[in-house]
């Protein structure tokens, strides 16, 4: 969908199901390419089958007004399930990840090429290396990774279960990243089986990033001194967007806005393409990388 962000616009999607074709993946399931504006709520939703879960691209030239939101829903074979990049805005709250497969990314892998803010609610995430892809723990993808992110990143109340390491690394320049981790959980193969905290967590950032655990598998930690209680200031700051979460249903928008409302659609696309796009301009002429 094209020329969707303007004040008061919203797209509300109701059991959107979205996905690659095995170990076909696709690009995106869904891809918000730079609205600061219009509002994007998702619940009850799928994807699986792809290199990027939900991606919220900002501008670089206007602050982010707006939330995208992918709310209650699944997600399976995939890898880096949440990102943003351009100052993006995105909430990732109460949904189920499984998969076993030689996994290129992290499921919340934050790179270089990741800017804006995410936060990451309820979830829980199971990762899985088969036999067939056995590597040594340092070529093993874990379930968080952020090297030189540029931005906060929150997760809050949820269980990341993986039998190997890593489960949690941060790596490269940590000068511009913010990392909040609040009551959450590092399983090895079920709850009453927890990594202890040397292993769930390792913290390699140089310049150090920003850091506060709290209750993640008991541990306490501001920046990289253990047992030190974390900022405030940043303990803040980490909850802004979940307290702020737009959960209101499917309305009518002002005539001159965007308002867009799928239901139970279901969704395929190709190797190297999105299944479903939401732009901000309009697509230049050929081959957007949109599926067919």
């Amino acid at each position: 969908m094209e020329d969707a962000d303007q004040e008061h616009g919203r797209i509300y999607t109701e059991q959107l199901n979205t996905n690659g074709s095995g170990d076909q993946r696709c690009r995106n399931a869904v891809n918000v390419d730079g609205l600061v504006k219009s509002e994007v709520t998702m619940t009850c939703g799928h994807f699986s089958g792809c290199l990027t879960g939900v991606k919220a691209r900002g501008n670089p030239a206007a602050e982010a007004k707006n939330q995208v939101a992918f709310l209650c829903g699944a997600s399976s074979s995939g890898c880096r399930l949440l990102d943003v990049a351009d100052g993006g805005q995105l909430v990732g709250e109460t949904f189920w990840y499984e998969g076993d497969f030689d996994y290129p990314a992290a499921l919340l892998d934050l790179s270089p090429a990741s800017s804006g803010r995410l936060t990451l609610a309820s979830a829980s995430w199971h990762m899985a290396h088969d036999k067939r892809f056995q590597q040594t723990e340092e070529k093993r993808e874990p379930i968080l990774s952020v090297d030189g992110f540029r931005g906060l990143c929150t997760v809050i109340g949820a269980m990341f279960d993986k039998r190997e390491k890593p489960i949690a690394r941060l790596t490269g320049d940590g000068s511009k990243a913010a990392v909040a981790v609040l009551g959450s959980v590092a399983s090895n193969g079920g709850m009453d089986k927890t990594w202890p905290i040397q292993d769930a967590w390792s913290d390699q950032t140089k310049p150090d990033a920003q850091v506060a655990l709290f209750g993640y598998n008991g541990a306490i930690r501001s920046h990289k001194q253990a047992d030190a209680l974390p900022d405030p200031a940043l303990m803040r700051k980490a909850l802004e967007q979940i307290r702020g979460v737009l959960i209101a249903p499917a309305g009518e928008q002002p005539a001159e806005a965007t308002d867009l409302k799928i239901f139970r659609v279901i969704l395929g696309a190709a190797p190297g393409k999105d299944c479903i796009r939401f732009q901000a301009g309009q697509s230049a002429t050929g081959d957007s990388g949109q599926s067919k």
